[in-house]
């Protein structure tokens, strides 16, 4: 059989076993703050509340108002500030004033302890909150005369000031005002008193505004006057210096004459050209050549200028008939010939008339160009005249329009001004409060404080809680083992056998043998033992295993007499308990004898004694002792002779199963002496007796002695349930009559 190892408990489970563990601190903890909270509510002096309910709207407007000049403002902010402006130190004092709170032992008494300390403490109201307060009223009201000095007189409001409360109600315009007091009718006042106070502030904070703002008005209205008066006076100036009184109407004509210009100019620029054209052509065509020898017609088919003109046509009719008689005359007569010459005379004549006429015609031409020409020039000149006198009217309109909006912005300030007097001048004859006392206080008959059951179930939880905390703090610091999962996460190489719960004690103390119904759970926890010993492998049926513990009072003895029981009910057993914790002088034997002094192991070992006298049979079935005999003064020194060595072998050798009783190994070396001549060693650990390091140290102690350490045996734990072994323990007869006894 494969020895189990203790796993490591879950954090919960842990948390859950600390907290039963010290169950009754925990309870006791929270008794003691519930019996102080019942305590102190008790001592304390009733409380009684009143509350005045406040509604706050939106600023009311003059009746001749308008509607269209300002919105309403009805922003979460704007309530908001109403609610803080509630909690003023002005608002405060008015109605500690009204109030005559200084005629109150409740605020002007003489400050306790704890108002010392923690209340008083703290500065007089701050200079920011007594500024807000007299921005939203009017000065600091004064110190009443009645004989309060100047710091009874702030303690008596920071007093008042610790029984208010301001509540705005989510979702509305209202704002609940709380006054506690010991008197039910004062607090009720006190409620009414604030809300009184602030409507007060209120209409005075409405008046003072409106009456702030017609003095400002007023007193810029005649600046304002005067700034529209001096821009008309800069415009007419203006208007005469340049002489631009109808400056629209002389800008139209200037454009219009502008554009007559410019479409004459047009129109001159077409003539000039085509007038120029036929000046070049004739000029072209009118050479010395053409004078001296005649016109060929056939090259002035385009003058229509010359072509057009009838003397030239009758002149060229002419021409062409006298041409045609010196053509006739020639072929008659020879060129000297009288009617040859007068011919050619006349069609010379002709021909200079012809060019004369063509001359004329070329000079009225040119004469019609330069006329065009000059007046092209003259127009020009007209034109730009005309776009500078343009430019200089639009330079005139925009100088003077500037003017004029300087005196139209003057005006419309001036007239809001104004405006705003005749306003503010009406609506400060109109004092409306925005501010209503929707529900009065009244007086009220129970108390709202102390809450005793309140405070008793608070009381109760801070102490549960406080006694959580103390018990997980002290289990932090506790490095005592407990539990089997406590060996899994702090000796996990060393096999974990079982558990023994813890039995109570009911008979003499001289034994140690666990009996009865009441012992069930730790009867099989030793039978769960023994199995894990012969089972294992590790011990032979005639081996021999020592039983120690990591200190004293841990159970050792307990568990070697019950294991030893356990074991000698084996069939065929031969069960033999050496008792050899030599460090008791004394102590009485583990199993009780019937010799009053029995020889016993110091006997053997200093040869006073033989092997078969120091044996006795117990009156148990298959159980033998071998008590410790006398106190001797050298007990290692005993237990480390060949004559301990030889008691062993021969205690083997006749058959016995040994058990050894030895004293704790983290005292004495006793048991690593005697551990390194056996099969195997045990340890012993209390629950909640020994310390992780001290087991650490008592495992270390035996190893390197030379012994084997086999397994952990846990002493004193929880108790399991016992309905289940009862009803085995019917169905079997397990169990017998008797008592169980002290575990040693």
């Amino acid at each position: 059989m494969t020895m189990h190892r203790a796993e490591p408990e879950s954090y919960w489970v842990e948390f859950f076993r600390t907290l039963k563990a010290r169950w009754k601190l925990i309870l006791l903890c929270s008794l003691a703050t519930g019996a102080l909270a019942v305590g102190w509510s008790v001592l304390q002096t009733p409380m009684f509340e009143s509350t005045a309910t406040v509604l706050i709207e939106r600023e009311h407007q003059a009746p001749i108002h308008n509607a269209g000049s300002s919105i309403p403002d009805l922003s979460p902010d704007y309530f908001e500030t109403h609610f803080e402006l509630l909690k003023t130190h002005r608002v405060l004092e008015r109605a500690a004033h009204q109030l005559h709170i200084w005629d109150r032992a409740e605020y002007t008494g003489p400050p306790g302890i704890a108002e010392q300390l923690f209340v008083l403490t703290r500065a007089t109201p701050s200079k920011e909150t007594k500024q807000a307060g007299a921005s939203a009223g009017s000065e600091a009201l004064p110190i009443p005369a009645v004989g309060l000095a100047r710091h009874a007189w702030e303690r008596a409001l920071i007093r008042f000031e610790r029984h208010i409360t301001i509540k705005p109600v989510r979702g509305t315009r209202l704002a609940r005002i709380l006054v506690s007091s010991h008197d039910p009718v004062f607090a009720a006042e006190a409620a009414n008193a604030l809300a009184s106070a602030y409507v007060q502030l209120n209409e005075e904070v409405h008046v003072k505004s409106k009456s702030n703002a017609l003095e400002w008005f007023s007193s810029h209205v005649a600046d304002l006057r005067k700034k529209v008066e001096q821009a008309q006076e800069a415009v007419h100036a203006y208007r005469a210096a340049h002489g631009v009184v109808e400056v629209g109407d002389r800008q139209t004509l200037s454009g219009q004459r502008l554009r007559e210009l410019t479409s004459e100019l047009v129109k001159l620029e077409i003539r000039h050209g085509e007038a120029e054209s036929r000046y070049r052509q004739i000029a072209t065509l009118l050479t010395d050549k053409t004078i001296s020898e005649g016109i060929d017609w056939s090259k002035w088919d385009d003058h229509s200028e010359v072509l057009s003109s009838p003397l030239i046509q009758t002149l060229r009719t002419q021409e062409i008939n006298l041409s045609g008689e010196v053509a006739e005359l020639t072929e008659k007569y020879g060129p000297l010939h009288p009617k040859m010459l007068r011919a050619k005379t006349e069609l010379q004549q002709l021909r200079d008339r012809l060019i004369a006429e063509v001359g004329k015609i070329y000079r009225s031409l040119k004469h019609e160009r330069d006329l065009l020409v000059s007046r092209e020039v003259s127009i020009r000149a007209a034109i730009n005249q005309q776009k500078a006198d343009v430019v200089q009217l639009e330079s005139y309109q925009s100088e003077q329009a500037i003017l004029e909006r300087e005196v139209k912005s003057a005006q419309q300030v001036y007239e809001v001004f104004l405006n705003g007097v005749k306003e503010t001048s009406l609506a400060s004859e109109f004092v409306a409060s925005n501010v209503v006392l929707a529900d009065a206080a009244t007086p009220v008959t129970t108390p709202s404080k102390p809450r005793i059951m309140a405070n008793t179930m608070l009381g109760l939880l801070v102490g549960l809680a406080f006694g959580i905390g103390l018990v997980l703090t002290l289990d932090h610091w506790d490095q005592s083992v407990r539990v089997p999962g406590d060996f899994g996460a702090h000796m996990p190489s060393i096999a974990f056998f079982d558990a023994v719960p813890f039995v109570p004690q009911f008979s003499s103390q001289s034994s140690l043998i666990i009996r009865g119904q009441q012992a069930l759970p730790a009867l099989e926890a030793f039978r769960s033992i023994r199995a894990s010993l012969l089972l294992s492998g590790l011990i032979p049926r005639d081996g021999a295993v020592v039983i120690t513990s990591s200190g004293p009072s841990e159970g050792k003895s307990t568990v070697a007499v019950n294991l030893a029981l356990a074991m000698a009910q084996l069939e065929g057993g031969r069960v033999l308990l050496i008792d050899a914790d030599l460090r008791h002088p004394n102590r009485s034997n583990l199993i009780p004898l019937t010799d009053v002094q029995p020889k016993g192991l110091v006997h053997f070992l200093k040869r006073e004694a033989e092997f078969e006298d120091i044996l006795h049979q117990n009156a148990e079935l298959n159980l033998w002792t071998i008590p410790p005999g006398k106190f001797p003064g050298n007990p290692s020194e005993l237990l480390s002779t060949n004559r301990m060595r030889t008691l062993l072998v021969r205690c083997r050798s006749e058959g016995f199963f040994v058990i050894v009783d030895t004293p704790p190994v983290g005292l004495f070396s006793d048991a690593a002496i005697l551990g390194s001549q056996v099969d195997g060693v045990v340890m012993v650990v209390g629950a909640g007796q020994a310390d992780r390091i001290m087991c650490q140290l008592a495992a270390q102690k035996i190893t390197k002695a030379g012994g084997t350490l086999i397994g952990i045996v846990l002493q004193k734990s929880a108790t399991p349930q016992l309905s289940q072994y009862y009803r085995y323990a019917q169905m079997s007869n397990i169990g017998t009559n008797g008592h169980a006894s002290e575990q040693a």
